[in-house]
């Protein structure tokens, strides 16, 4: 009936000193869901959809270290794809034999040009000879986005056709 009575903060494990977990998350993403609660909106945006593939077959023929270093590349290099072409890094998820990531340029920030943003970010994603086979989507169109969750454990999000034709 109503949301449960804790503090601003809860205190889910002990707090490590020097630890940011903003950097988890991309700059857009983490300045949004810092500036409080939003309305849920429809909004017309470009999405991208990175698949990274291979991740089992990795494992299984040159063990976890070379898995853990493909990985931390191509975040590395979808992170920084996002950062120079002012894309939002929306989310990742593990998928059977392989890692999945969502792209979007006008969510949460509205910064225009959103095609070419995604675009040129997908450009510099996808290219040849990587330890993990990489396919990308695109597309756009009208989405359902807004922040989820109580205060204490928010995230931002977007559902619509348009995330799943880009996948």
């Amino acid at each position: 009936r109503k949301s449960p009575d804790i503090g601003e903060r809860p205190n889910r494990q002990p707090k490590r000193d020097g630890v940011d977990v903003g950097v988890a998350m991309c700059a857009q993403l983490r300045e949004h869901l810092r500036h409080g609660q939003t309305e849920y909106e429809h909004r017309f945006i470009t999405v991208g959809f990175v698949e990274l593939s291979g991740t089992d077959d990795l494992l299984a023929e040159q063990g976890p270290d070379a898995l853990t270093r493909a990985v931390d590349e191509m975040v590395g290099v979808v992170q920084g794809a996002a950062a120079d072409n002012g894309v939002t890094m929306l989310s990742s998820d593990m998928t059977a034999n392989g890692v999945k990531i969502i792209l979007t340029s006008g969510v949460p920030v509205v910064a225009g040009d959103d095609e070419t943003r995604v675009l040129a970010a997908l450009r510099q994603i996808v290219r040849p000879a990587q330890a993990l086979r990489v396919r990308a989507g695109v597309t756009r169109g009208p989405v359902f986005a807004g922040d989820y969750g109580p205060f204490y454990r928010k995230t931002y999000s977007i559902t619509g056709d348009v995330v799943n034709l880009a996948a």
